[in-house]
């Protein structure tokens, strides 16, 4: 049996032609962006930035010549794609910025432990895209910003933007090529996991075979308490859902876990894999290609992203230093080689994890909470002012770490234990039962301990949201509301423009042409 197992996780020569393609394709994206891809530059804009990039001379005055250049031209090609990247591939990078092999591998473990309420987070993810279209995103194709964060200096003070950018940094630990490379990626990554998923259940004997076995098990729990992009997540989150219950009706009678098989649960799918297609040349590879593409596009993304808020929000917000663009291509690319190597390093603490969909989410709500209050109480309360958003963006993030941080604890002592739905191994062969068996498990009696703690970590991020709003509502009140007739409406969601008195029209668009004067 040890002999049959070991043989099952080979990998051939057309596996490793379809993992190997992979990574060339992914690099063969970034060379030719990076050193062969002819742009077109403006004659002036030999400086990374000129200092009004927001109104740029008119077309008819502006001299067009074809460069050669080794990389991006600008800063702004470089981090923007020069704002001319189309719709599909900017929706299929953000696509890959959201999945990555956290998802692809721990979806499934999830739905295979705990059943199926999981799945409801398709309905936030596109109500997620319809508020991100009609509340947030309005306000930053006005603006026309650099960075998300230099909306927080313009409608607060640097200290915010700052605040909230380092938050990224520490949360997050060539844009043209991410873009095109995260497009093709998601590609890979949505046909390995499809095509695994097809196979399996043509072989375990349809859809009605795997719904009855998972309503058997427990399984299906709906509801026990509780545009582009948008639609895509959705659909993906769901096939990652529905492979979970792949997963359960194919060892419903023969856990993988309890027999040691696997030793974690997030290497449940790759085990499903190796084991039912396995035995198709290529199959293995294409789907090891797939996670590796989703981990890549997602790494790309973020290293993309943090390199960005380095030197948009760092050195210059934060530092008020204006770098040459030597300096800055230095900056930005360097930053990159360096997170990624910081990226490597935390292989080593992710590794010793069992269950990386919920250590990761649990740590990112603290970042997410916080800076997506900050941003709501700037569009959403147009009276908030800077001390509000700093004392709003503290409680948020102390309220939300102290949760976050306190439940990790409270789990790692053993205080609160995940209830796994029950399993079996009878249909086990007899040579995987000689040293397995099922143990009931004995849960301890959380009653005592703090109730934030036990809250599942999905509520994380509305209570730091909801905090930051509330705290910052609040001390604004208390310190001295904005005045509305003072303020840029530009500044403000279109959904609330309403409810801003008509005066304030008068001062459309001055935030952005002449920073404001800073209320400390």
């Amino acid at each position: 049996m040890s002999e049959s197992i070991r043989e099952m996780y080979q990998f051939g020569v057309v596996d490793y032609c379809m993992f190997g393609g992979m990574l060339i394709l992914s690099a063969a994206c970034g060379i030719y962006f990076g050193f062969f891809k002819r742009t077109k530059s403006d004659d002036t804009a030999s400086e990374a930035e000129s200092e009004d990039d927001h109104f740029p001379p008119p077309e008819s005055t502006t001299k067009q010549k074809t460069t050669n250049t080794f990389g991006s031209a600008t800063i702004d090609e470089y981090l923007l794609g020069s704002r001319k990247l189309k719709a599909f591939p900017v929706a299929m990078s953000l696509l890959a910025g959201y999945i990555s092999g956290v998802t692809i591998l721990g979806t499934p473990a999830e739905i295979y432990n705990y059943g199926t309420q999981y799945w409801l987070i398709a309905i936030p993810i596109l109500l997620m895209g319809i508020a991100v279209c009609t509340v947030y995103l309005p306000v930053f194709c006005s603006l026309k910003l650099n960075s998300s964060y230099e909306y927080l200096e313009l409608r607060f003070n640097p200290y915010v933007r700052s605040m909230v950018s380092v938050m990224f940094l520490l949360d997050q630990g060539g844009i043209k090529a991410v873009v095109f490379t995260d497009a093709w990626q998601v590609v890979v990554m949505f046909i390995s996991v499809v095509v695994v998923v097809i196979i399996g259940t043509v072989a375990i004997g349809g859809p009605g075979v795997i719904w009855d076995r998972a309503v058997e098990g427990g399984r299906i729990d709906f509801f026990n308490s509780i545009y582009m992009f948008s639609v895509s997540m959705a659909i993906f989150v769901l096939v990652c859902c529905y492979t979970g219950l792949l997963l359960y009706a194919k060892y419903f009678d023969c856990d993988p876990v309890t027999v040691e098989l696997v030793t974690t649960s997030d290497q449940l799918f790759p085990h499903y894999v190796m084991e039912v297609v396995g035995n198709l040349r290529g199959m293995p590879g294409l789907f090891i290609a797939g996670v590796f593409g989703a981990a890549l596009s997602s790494l790309s993304v973020i290293l993309n992203t943090m390199s960005g808020v380095l030197l948009e929000d760092i050195l210059k917000g934060l530092f008020r230093v204006t770098p040459t663009s030597f300096v800055a291509n230095l900056v930005v690319r360097g930053s990159v080689v360096v997170l990624g190597l910081a990226a490597i390093a935390g292989l080593f603490i992710v590794d010793k994890l069992d269950g990386i969909l919920i250590g990761s989410a649990t740590l990112a709500a603290i970042g997410n909470g916080t800076t997506g209050g900050i941003f709501t109480l700037g569009m959403l309360v147009p009276w908030s002012n800077t001390k509000g958003a700093l004392a709003g963006g503290i409680a948020g993030a102390l309220l939300s770490g102290w949760i976050s941080l306190g439940s990790q604890f409270a789990s790692a002592a053993g205080d609160v234990v995940p209830h796994k739905l029950p399993v079996s191994i009878e249909g086990s062969v007899a040579e995987l039962l000689t040293n397995s068996t099922i143990v009931n498990p004995i849960y301890p009696d959380e009653s005592g301990v703090f109730p934030l703690y036990r809250l599942s970590y999905h509520w994380i991020t509305p209570i730091g949201v909801t905090t930051v709003v509330i705290v910052g509502s609040i001390v604004s009140f208390l310190t001295g509301p904005r005045d509305l007739r003072d303020i840029d409406p530009e500044l403000i969601s279109p959904v609330i423009h309403r409810y801003l008195p008509q005066e304030s029209f008068s001062n459309f668009g001055t935030t952005n042409r002449n920073p404001p004067a800073y209320d400390i």
